[in-house]
């Protein structure tokens, strides 16, 4: 157990363990940046084992330079990191199991606020991918955060109390006022 958030980077995580994929941290344990990776050419299987690996443990992995993916060869790429599911019953679909969020003067964000993607469905998504086709002059920002770095972070006393805990999660929002409630079992085996 740590005291301090910011930990030597584990033997796992270094760029060199991934090879042939380029894998560059972007903060110690958590998020890294892939480089030298065309998603949308046909990658081979060492590759695609490398970005899941890449993605389990780092939390969130980031792609720049990409080519626009159709939503098909997009449900494709999610596919390297598990089974895509249907997507939040809350947007305008490209296609089944891809949203499109279109943010403008008509269209405000649905949260402005902190969330985590589809967490109030029975079965809550693995993880969320996220292909940006315009990006704005200002704001549009998005942070990410890691429970399991900060439950790694806990005292042992604090993770034997968290592990008696659950969570209840909805959907409710400031456009969607009314709550549609799903209870979802947090252990910290899970975490």
């Amino acid at each position: 157990m740590s005291i301090h958030f910011i930990n030597p980077v584990a033997d796992a995580l270094r760029p060199e363990n991934f090879g042939p994929v380029r894998v560059t941290p972007l903060m110690p344990n958590f998020a890294a940046c892939i480089e030298g990776v065309d998603l949308s050419a046909d990658l081979p299987d060492e590759v695609k084992a490398k970005l899941r690996d890449a993605w389990l443990r780092f939390g969130v992995i980031f792609f720049r330079g990409q080519r626009k993916l159709s939503p098909d060869a997009q449900i494709e790429v999610a596919r390297i990191f598990g089974q895509p599911d249907l997507g939040s019953h809350m947007v305008e679909k490209a296609k089944p199991g891809v949203d499109l969020i279109t943010i403008d003067e008509k269209r405000p964000p649905l949260t402005n606020l902190w969330h985590s993607d589809n967490t109030f469905n029975a079965k809550p998504s693995m993880g969320t991918m996220i292909q940006i086709q315009t990006c704005p002059a200002v704001g549009g920002n998005t942070g990410w955060s890691c429970t399991r770095k900060a439950y790694e972070c806990l005292s042992e006393p604090m993770k034997r109390r968290s592990a008696r805990l659950s969570t209840v999660t909805n959907a409710r929002s400031e456009r969607f006022p009314i709550a549609i409630p799903f209870a979802v079992d947090a252990v910290a085996e899970k975490v």
